[in-house]
């Protein structure tokens, strides 16, 4: 068991930064058998032996209970394998310093075969994530070569580029020291962008001063013509202004005016007032002969209906006139025809008589059955004769009705 070496006029627990290991107890862990404590100083610690005493054995359990990876170490990645060798189980607990707390925080990794782990703070268990995040608010990177090397990892220490040793060591100091060195690669990449931009601003700053020399007379031009643009808007803003004061000057002509006409128009009405009377009753009676118009426009409807019946009725009296003229030109054909053989058959009666006063008694004899036959033919012609007469009367009487007929609708039409 090695002690610390205390300083004069001051306790060594005055002086222990908080996160420092204070003991390190192994139980059955590589070389080191059922129970073997480690007490380190608060200053620096040399640890010095043969070969094989178990140097390393006290940095891989610092690696290992500190939620450090195997690989770390650069010797087996199986837990199992650093139980010592004959046993089922090891164990490393570690006692820390923390001035803000009254009892020391005590980290435990447990091992057993084949190849399970847990890990413990002050006596809870934990997981890896969550010891992880205890170990990080001490600030003690386990994985970071430049505050934890073990012997087998020192030729991948060699081997850091100079950008990654540099971030290992700012790590290893301040917290904020990585922090600020990021911040300071963003503002010197901003700053390069900041310069191309400033170039590029340079340039088209080039181009537009070019383009401004180009077209420093066109702006000129536009300039005067815009000048020009606006003294023709002043200009005919006056125009405005003029036509404005003459229509203003015409309204207020037409307003008297129409002032004037209005007093006329007042006089008219109070002119035809007394006759609004008279108009209203004129429009009585117009409204009183329309309803008479309308009613003798229904009564003419009716009457254009009788004067085409009358028309029809007048064609056929006009048709009925035209037989009786023909049967009574007819007839009187007819009537001369019987006269005319009337008057032959008084002649033949004429001759015969005088042939019988001519003749003798013998011969008077003979010629009676001739004057019989030619009496009797004369009476049917007289008879004759006097049915043509009645005829013709009849006729003539037809036509007289027929004429007054005609006349009558005539004068209905």
């Amino acid at each position: 068991m090695v002690h610390p070496v205390k300083k004069r006029g001051r306790p060594a627990e005055d002086i222990w930064p908080d996160g420092s290991i204070t003991k390190i107890v192994f139980e059955n862990f590589l070389t080191y058998g059922h129970h073997v404590e480690c007490m380190p100083g608060p200053n620096l610690n040399v640890i010095i032996g043969s070969n094989g005493t178990g140097k390393s054995t006290i940095i891989c359990a610092i690696c290992l209970a500190m939620g450090g990876s195997p690989k770390l170490l650069g010797r087996s990645e199986r837990f199992s394998d650093y139980i010592k060798h004959g046993q089922d189980s090891g164990s490393v607990e570690i006692t820390m310093s923390d001035s803000k707390k009254s009892t020391p925080p005590v980290i435990r990794l447990e091992i057993r075969r084949p190849n399970s782990t847990q890990y413990f703070i002050d006596g809870r268990k934990v997981t890896l994530k969550q010891l992880r995040e205890f170990v990080d608010t001490y600030n003690i990177q386990i994985e970071n070569p430049c505050t934890f090397l073990a012997q087998d990892k020192v030729k991948s220490f060699s081997e850091q580029n100079p950008q990654l040793l540099l971030e290992n060591t700012e790590r290893a100091g301040r917290p904020d020291l990585l922090e600020m060195h990021e911040e300071l690669k963003k503002n010197r990449n901003g700053g390069k962008e900041l310069e191309a931009s400033c170039a590029d601003l340079e340039r088209r700053i080039g181009a537009i001063r070019a383009s401004m020399t180009v077209l420093e007379p066109r702006v000129k031009n536009f300039n005067e013509r815009e000048k020009m643009h606006e003294k023709v808007a002043l200009l005919e803003k006056k125009e405005s202004l003029l036509v404005y004061e003459e229509m203003r000057k015409l309204y207020d002509e037409r307003k008297k005016e129409l002032s004037k006409v209005q007093q006329e128009i007042a006089q008219a009405r109070a002119f035809l007032q007394p006759l609004q009377k008279e108009i209203e009753e004129l429009k009585k009676k117009v409204a009183d002969r329309i309803e008479v118009l309308r009613k003798l426009r229904h009564t003419k409807s009716g009457s254009v209906q009788e004067i085409d019946n009358l028309k029809t009725r007048l064609e056929r009296c006009e048709q009925e006139v035209e037989r009786v003229r023909l049967q009574y030109q007819r007839s009187v054909e007819e009537a001369q025809q019987y006269d005319s053989r009337i008057s032959n058959t008084q002649q033949e009666i004429r001759v015969v008589e005088e042939q019988l006063e001519a003749c003798s008694h013998s011969n008077a004899v003979d010629l009676r059955p001739e004057i019989k036959r030619l009496q009797v033919e004369y009476d049917k012609l007289d008879k004759k004769e006097e049915e043509i007469d009645q005829k013709q009367e009849g006729l003539q009487r037809d036509e007289r009705q027929l004429k007054q007929r005609f006349n009558g609708l005539f004068n209905a039409i």
